[in-house]
């Protein structure tokens, strides 16, 4: 007689937490976007030039000299959003500070010569 009781009780139990969506934090499943600050989308956008800046680097220290000017642009907007966020410094928090620090050390090579 108890499994049919545990049995009955864990179909309840699967039946409620189906319906009650298991506390996500959207109706369709998924969780809401965590809102993006202006300074956090500027790091952002840094961080992504700077990947681009360097992809292209390396390509060009290669040998490939046809994505010159790429990089050229590449490195004006790594330059551009560095300067963003120089103007900024004083908004930036702890966490901020750090990882556009890490940012600019990981893209050193970017700047090239």
């Amino acid at each position: 007689m108890k499994p049919t009781i545990f049995a009955s009780l864990a179909l309840v139990l699967a039946v409620a937490l189906q319906l009650s969506g298991c506390g996500a934090g959207g109706g369709d499943g998924t969780a809401a976007p965590t809102p993006v600050s202006e300074i956090d989308a500027t790091i952002n956008d840094y961080e992504k030039a700077s990947n681009e800046c360097l992809r292209l680097t390396r390509k060009h220290m290669t040998g490939d000299v046809s994505i010159t000017l790429l990089l050229i642009a590449a490195r004006e907007a790594f330059q551009d959003d560095k300067g963003k966020l120089q103007q900024a410094a004083g908004k930036l928090s702890p966490p901020q500070s750090h990882r556009v620090a890490a940012i600019t050390e990981k893209a050193r090579p970017c700047l090239g010569p």
